[in-house]
């Protein structure tokens, strides 16, 4: 009750466009700016927007071993959901599954986090009902750039999907090629930023 009063006096804003909403969090517009991305319209390595099924970037040297699909294009909603994602992880990780979804990838036999934040991971491991496997290890040596290491051996011919929240791109290629020097098995990243 008291909430409603509030909003008939002060109605609330979009934080993207500053625009009165309905919405909990943004308007309809920016929610517009915030839908799945179709995987066809994308270069099947770095999802990229392209005409033809890959990018000419990723013709003559793909970036990444596996293909990668990204939930948000980096626009100004999607970096005000990111800076809220510690309030909308079961949200974010119910996004990410409709992604995957449309995108027809194989069911993955493990869920592999990409250090850092796990919170959406576990999540969205839990929404696939698949298990959650830390393979990837960041480290530390003296005053070095971190590193990655692959903590685990795990048996061939498995699927895997890496899990990224918001890795930037050197640390994404880093996971993805340490991933493919130790398994040559299918493998696949889905990026949530």
């Amino acid at each position: 009750m008291f909430g409603s009063l509030v909003d008939l006096i002060y109605p609330p804003i979009c934080p993207s466009c500053s625009e009165g909403r309905a919405e909990k969090l943004f308007c309809a517009s920016c929610w517009e700016l915030l839908s799945l991305p179709d995987p066809a319209e994308r270069c099947r390595h770095c999802f990229e927007r392209l005409e033809k099924e890959i990018c000419s970037k990723c013709s003559l040297d793909p970036e990444r071993c596996f293909p990668r699909a990204r939930l948000f294009d980096p626009s100004l909603p999607a970096s005000i959901l990111r800076s809220k994602r510690g309030e909308m992880t079961q949200a974010i990780a119910g996004l990410a599954l409709l992604l995957w979804h449309r995108l027809g990838w194989e069911l993955p036999d493990y869920i592999v986090p990409i250090p850092g934040d796990t919170k959406i991971a576990k999540d969205f491991a839990r929404l696939m009902q698949r298990p959650l496997l830390p393979l990837l290890k960041r480290i530390h040596q003296g005053f070095l750039q971190p590193d990655l290491i692959v903590a685990k051996d795990i048996q061939e011919g498995l699927n895997l999907l890496l899990f990224d929240v918001d890795s930037p791109a050197e640390w994404l290629k880093l996971a993805d090629g340490k991933m493919a020097e130790c398994f040559p098995r299918k493998a696949a990243l889905l990026s949530i930023f």
